[in-house]
């Protein structure tokens, strides 16, 4: 009897033990599933983070390549300024100069009154002497007569001009790239030293080399520094004429003060040239990839906008309120590459734009259940979803096709309030019952447009217009 009992009891316990365990491993299984959840978002989260970082370095690389073509604008406008002045010299002025490259200036009759520079033109003036790091911000009402001079001698155009030649002709090198400035000699010795051939100083004169990585008052830049100065202040008159009375009032430490920037913008675009090779080829590498999910969104647009005309023009789809998501590529989602160990392309992961409202979202998913009417032969890559990719509405330059308030979702807005503006997103108009309409939305962006040209005509600032560019993927 007792036997049986303890049998009994036995197996029940022996049940409860099973029961037990396998409640266990259902519960290590869940854990585990949340494990790798969790990790697939920190994995996502970290690829979205260098995505950023990588953009981010190419807006930079892009404003560099604009601010290089303003300075080449800048130093059109200076060489116009400086046959300005070329005519306002006096008639027996030489145009005979030293060194390579002549004067810089030609000595022609001047005229009987100087006109004033125009608006423009003093703006381009004042640019080219924040370019070389002027420092504007003196204070002339405690200058003697003496000082005043020299300080506007410091801010002559033709000074600087003529500090540009001398960096030139004292390194017997163009510094027109900052890819070609001669590097400091690694042996620095007397005989090996470069040499350039001369007609009225020695037969051979050392020429001058800089330490682009080295600061201002490192023993040899300060060299350098000097004898460009010793230059200006021996040569200057004899190589430019019109400018023997301005360098009579330019002070020794004006001009010291004048090399010395000159020196510092050159270091400064030789340092950023060398930071610009380092990043060059990964710039490369992301504008290739840019250039891909572009050409994607295109295709991808190009396939939705051929399966919605395939339907009869009564079905809800081909309403016209919804015919602005078909206009423009930045509306679709980013197909990214998904590669095995080896690298090899294995499917897409489709990540939708964070900003996508649900109506949106609910028109294109209708769109992709038609039958694409093409016959074509060639295999559809496999897609799966990823996750949603952090980036504002596109900015379209042409206002009919922005995004319309009902493709973006209200809480994205709420959240982001920098991007609830008319270069990003406009209201849906009378297809949707809004007062609103694009003859308005137009009217109302170009007063702002031409409100905003007039404001950059005052001076100290630019003459250009705005221009929204198109965002790519």
């Amino acid at each position: 009897m007792d036997v049986e009992v303890y049998t009994g009891k036995y197996k029940a316990l022996s049940d409860r033990i099973e029961k037990g365990e396998g409640r266990l491993e259902k519960k290590i299984t869940e854990v585990e599933k949340e494990n790798k959840r969790l990790k697939n978002v920190v994995e996502g989260c970290k690829r979205d983070a260098e995505e950023e970082k990588k953009r981010t370095s190419e807006e930079i690389s892009s404003m560099k390549e604009r601010l290089q073509e303003l300075d080449d604008v800048k130093r059109d406008l200076q060489k116009l300024e400086d046959q300005f002045l070329a005519r306002l010299a006096p008639e027996d002025s030489s145009d005979e100069g030293e060194g390579p490259g002549g004067s810089i200036l030609l000595g022609k009759k001047a005229k009987a009154k100087k006109p004033q520079k125009s608006r423009k033109r003093k703006r381009a003036a004042d640019d080219e002497g924040d370019k070389d790091g002027d420092s504007e911000n003196e204070d002339e009402g405690g200058m003697s007569p003496a000082e005043r001079r020299s300080y506007h001698a410091y801010k002559h155009s033709g000074i600087k001009e003529l500090v540009r030649f001398g960096f030139q002709f004292k390194m017997d090198h163009p510094l027109s790239s900052p890819a070609t400035f001669p590097e400091f000699p690694a042996d620095d010795n007397d005989e090996t030293w470069p040499k350039v051939q001369t007609v009225d100083d020695d037969p051979t004169l050392p020429v001058v080399r800089f330490r682009w990585n080295c600061p201002k008052d490192q023993s040899d830049n300060f060299r350098g520094i000097r004898l460009v100065v010793s230059w200006v202040r021996r040569k200057g008159a004899a190589h430019t004429p019109a400018l023997a009375k301005i360098l009579e009032d330019l002070s020794e430490n004006h001009l010291q003060q004048r090399v010395t920037e000159r020196f510092e913008q050159l270091r400064r675009e030789y340092r950023e040239h060398q930071r610009d090779k380092e990043l060059e080829p990964s710039v490369k590498a992301e504008k290739a990839k840019k250039k891909t999910l572009t050409s994607r969104a295109q295709a991808k647009l190009k396939v939705r906008k051929r399966k919605r005309e395939s339907l009869p023009d009564e079905h809800e789809l081909r309403n016209p309120k919804y015919d602005v998501v078909f206009e423009h590529y930045g509306f679709m989602s980013c197909d990214e590459d998904d590669v095995d160990e080896a690298g090899k392309l294995q499917q897409f992961k489709t990540r939708a734009p964070v900003w996508r409202s649900e109506k949106l979202q609910e028109v294109l998913d209708g769109v992709d259940k038609v039958a694409d009417p093409a016959k074509g032969k060639g295999k559809a890559t496999p897609r799966i979803k990823g996750n949603v990719l952090i980036k504002s509405p596109p900015s379209i330059k042409d206002i009919r096709k922005r995004a319309r308030r009902w493709m973006v979702s209200p809480n994205y807005l709420k959240e982001n309030k920098q991007y609830d503006k008319s270069s990003k997103v406009i209201d849906n108009g009378k297809l949707w019952g809004e007062a609103a309409n694009l003859a308005e939305m137009e009217a109302e962006v170009k007063e702002v447009k031409k409100g905003k040209k007039k404001a950059r005509q005052d001076p100290g600032e630019s003459d250009e217009d705005e221009e929204d560019e198109d965002d790519e993927m």
